[in-house]
């Protein structure tokens, strides 16, 4: 059975149309914006060690630019002690380098109040989250 070039051509662009409508929807909905937020805290928790609270995430893609309000990362302090880190508001642009290879530059960084409150006891204990090894290999950035 034979498929004619008019028909296989619009076959594909109800294909095109019907992805960047799903695109549209996905980021329109919030879900993407979930689902990056719940990703940006596992990162960072990841990387330090710490409990990371995040009152608001936004993410813009047409802009590649994040923003963080209330950015706080909870070491071994008390619950009634002033938290690990706080920054009150933490803006991130990047820049596309490749697509291939997987590279982007870190455009612009603005951190508005951060606040560090580092704490050691008399026994030397602080309130430093332990260190978690590093994969053998790959760099501190990644």
């Amino acid at each position: 059975m034979k498929i004619g070039w008019k028909r296989a051509a619009g076959l594909v662009l109800a294909v095109i149309v019907c992805a960047a409508l799903a695109v549209f929807i996905f980021f329109a909905t919030g879900a993407a914006q979930r689902i990056m937020r719940r990703a940006v805290i596992h990162a960072i928790a990841d990387r330090t060690g710490a409990r990371v609270e995040i009152e608001r995430f936004q993410f813009s893609p047409w802009k590649l630019r994040a923003e963080i309000d209330g950015l706080t990362l909870h070491g071994l302090e008390p619950a009634d002690a002033q938290p690990l880190f706080h920054a009150d508001r933490i803006v991130v642009d990047i820049r596309i380098l490749s697509f291939i290879h997987h590279k982007i530059s870190l455009q612009e960084l603005l951190i508005d109040r951060p606040e560090l409150a580092i704490s050691i006891d008399k026994q030397g204990h602080s309130n430093l989250p332990p260190r978690k090894p590093r994969s053998k290999g790959k760099p501190w950035q990644e």
